[in-house]
């Protein structure tokens, strides 16, 4: 039974060899047969090295163990994890006996020992249930190899013998269950590496516009993509951003509490959206990407609530709710398309895609906007404090459907103040602004928008 996880230089240190042997040429099997858990190669040659009756003694220490593992920690398993389990064990037993005999050699799990660490770490069992059956079998073979050192003859070896189990055993599990310890958060992460690279490609697959297994979101992203889901973007601000570097001036941002924050805002906002968790992508141009996903269609009073938020230094752009495998993917093109337009905005927290679609639509090209605002606005496109309370009441005028009444009431100004600004529009325009209703709204929009952004 040939194994490396042995310790060096911590074999009875301060005992002869020939006590050792005594030792270990002393134990005695139980009566009864007790069926080896390993394979009959390892078992002989575990005997060749220790002796038949040492190595029976190890197979009954090892059931022993095995037994008041089970009793203490009771979970369900399949047969393969038990098996494991007891070789593992069993491995170990005669480990030992072979550290008590003087080998030596580095240290390492055995295959076993690493396939039920394996096992726990992907059924996300705390690592602490492992230690905890780790320090069982340790106290119930540092009980036994105590007794065999208080009946060892002649009684003049008994003291060195007891203090030699005492460094070999204690030293054994403690080096073993910082292995465990180490595997496990090392399967831990290699799982979740795994986990993040499968999100991401079925992610990409969704945004693309392929098919995507519903199984398979609702497993790796915890999606029904049946549902109705709202996409939205949310990242700090530039004044969140150089506290941060200046908190943190070695690291970025997103790795020095930025991306923390942003998880939590994204937790946040599901909740106002009377949703359970959201499905967080990775940080995308400094931005991270979420989904909230619900059975009921979203509705304005959802995007009130968001905007009721006000996360300090956050800002948040809102898709358009869309249901099914199409509205996730339509819903996060909006809502990368209203964070566009949030530069343009930069003093809106909340952007909503429903909002700003057309002057999405219209406004990829930055200087070709100022081109098509200057030829459909003219001079109603300055500056001056006059022309640009023209331009707000003339946009008021097209959003409440060219009411008046409403306008003046939207405004708070009388409605033949708002018929004195209309015909002033109009001979600056030098023509009726009704002639091109569409073409002046859309100028309108993105003036609007570039007017709050003067570098813009």
């Amino acid at each position: 039974m040939r194994s490396p996880n042995l310790v060096p230089g911590l074999y009875f240190p301060s005992m002869a060899e020939a006590i050792a042997r005594r030792l270990l040429a002393g134990l005695t099997p139980p009566p009864e047969t007790v069926e080896p858990a390993c394979d009959a190669t390892e078992i002989a040659e575990a005997t060749a090295a220790l002796g038949e009756d040492a190595v029976r003694w190890a197979i009954a220490l090892g059931r022993t163990a095995f037994d008041a593992v089970l009793r203490e920690i009771r979970a369900e398993h399949p047969p393969e994890f038990y098996l494991r389990l007891s070789r593992a064990i069993e491995r170990s037993a005669v480990d030992l006996l072979r550290l008590l005999a003087g080998a030596t050699a580095e240290f390492t799990l055995n295959p076993d020992q690493l396939a039920v660490v394996g096992s726990a770490a992907r059924d996300e069992l705390p690592f602490e249930n492992t230690v905890h059956g780790l320090r069982i079998i340790q106290r119930s073979w540092t009980r036994t190899f105590l007794d065999l050192a208080e009946t060892h003859r002649p009684a003049r070896e008994r003291i060195p013998v007891l203090r030699a189990v005492t460094e070999v055993v204690t030293s054994f599990f403690d080096q073993t269950v910082d292995a465990v310890v180490s595997e496990y958060l090392a399967e831990r992460q290699r799982l979740l590496a795994q986990r993040r690279g499968d999100q991401r490609h079925l992610v990409s697959v969704i945004l693309a516009g392929q098919h995507a297994d519903p199984a398979a979101a609702r497993t790796l992203l915890g999606v029904d993509l049946a549902r109705h889901h709202l996409a939205f973007l949310v990242w700090l601000d530039d004044s969140s951003n150089e506290h941060l570097t200046a908190q943190s001036p070695e690291r970025p941002p997103e790795q020095s509490g930025g991306q923390g924050y942003l998880e939590q805002v994204a937790q946040d906002v599901a909740r106002a959206l009377g949703c359970g968790d959201p499905f967080v992508a990775g940080l995308d141009g400094g931005a991270l990407p979420a989904w909230a996903s619900r059975p009921r269609p979203f509705t304005d009073a959802d995007t009130a609530a968001v905007r009721a938020l006000e996360p300090a230094g956050v800002r948040i752009a809102l898709g358009q709710p869309e249901p099914g495998a199409v509205g996730f993917r339509r819903s996060h093109l909006a809502a990368q398309d209203a964070r566009r337009i949030a530069k343009w905005t930069p003093t809106a927290r909340v952007v909503v895609y429903a909002e700003v679609a057309l002057v999405a639509l219209l406004g990829n090209d930055l200087e070709r906007v100022r081109w098509f605002v200057g030829e459909q606005l003219g001079p109603l496109a300055g500056d001056a404090p006059a022309t640009a309370e023209l331009r707000r009441t003339l946009l008021t005028f097209f959003d409440l459907g060219g009411s008046l009444v409403k306008t003046a009431a939207a405004l708070h100004v009388h409605r033949n103040t708002v018929v004195y600004r209309l015909q002033r529009v109009e001979r600056i325009l030098g023509r009726r602004p009704a002639e091109r209703p569409l073409e002046t709204h859309a100028a309108l929009r993105l003036a609007a928008l570039g007017r709050e952004n003067p570098q813009s």
